[in-house]
């Protein structure tokens, strides 16, 4: 009887700390450095690795516990990854240059923790700073690249049967709740994508990189970003 007790005393601590909650609404985006890793290339001396630009844009949807300080979130993103590098031409071969972009829809689910905050901030403007993280969903739709010789011009291909149409990424993050009324919030801050998954299409992990195994190629992007929210405290 003691130990039924003991668990439904928890229990009701714990639904009672998350019905002193609320919800937020976020239109969010950012941009910043992206580049597909790959082993294979990135010690071959005859590429040179440039920074890419990723970027997105989207909605997010947020709970956010009162007492114990920490939210889920999740929404959707127009995504975009970038790979960029440069073979540089010698003894009369033309520099070529390589800039591949995937667009698609990423899909998010990270937990956020805001380790300061006075009441004010960690109720009515759920605010403070945060950190997050989580692991994201990403579904290809398009796959372009961009081929720039220097004696024969540019070109632009579709390469979308390179690459797996779905992946997956881990999120790690961390910013700053700016602006905080009762209803209404301004956030910014960085977060850190590392896809998990090898990208390259079934029909390609087979084949070898001069001679060597194949090591894979996993899109990563660290963004800055930014946020209006629309809150709605449940008390």
């Amino acid at each position: 009887m003691k130990k039924i007790t003991l668990v439904s005393m928890l229990l009701i601590a714990f639904f009672n700390a998350f019905t002193q909650s609320g919800f937020r609404l976020s239109l969010k985006g950012g941009a910043g450095v992206s580049s597909f890793y790959n082993a294979n290339m990135y010690s071959d001396d005859a590429i040179m690795v440039l920074p890419g630009v990723g970027y997105c844009i989207g909605g997010e949807f947020g709970y956010n516990a009162k007492w114990y300080n920490y939210g889920v979130t999740t929404g959707i993103y127009l995504r975009s990854y970038a790979n960029h590098f440069e073979i540089p031409g010698i003894n009369g071969v033309p520099t070529v240059t390589n800039y591949t972009t995937l667009t698609g829809l990423e899909i998010p689910l990270l937990m956020r923790f805001r380790p300061t905050g006075d009441q004010r901030t960690k109720t009515v403007s759920m605010g403070g700073p945060y950190f997050e993280f989580g692991a994201v969903g990403f579904l290809l739709n398009e796959a372009k690249q961009k081929s720039t010789n220097s004696l024969t011009g540019e070109s632009t291909y579709d390469v979308s049967s390179l690459y797996q149409s779905q992946s997956a990424n881990l999120v790690i993050g961390f910013g700053s709740h700016q602006y905080g009324l009762e209803r209404f919030g301004l956030t910014h801050g960085i977060r850190i994508h590392l896809n998990v998954l090898d990208i390259t299409s079934d029909d390609f992990k087979g084949l070898s990189y001069k001679g060597n195994e194949y090591k894979g190629t996993f899109p990563i992007c660290i963004q800055y970003l930014m946020a209006a929210t629309l809150k709605f405290p449940t008390n």
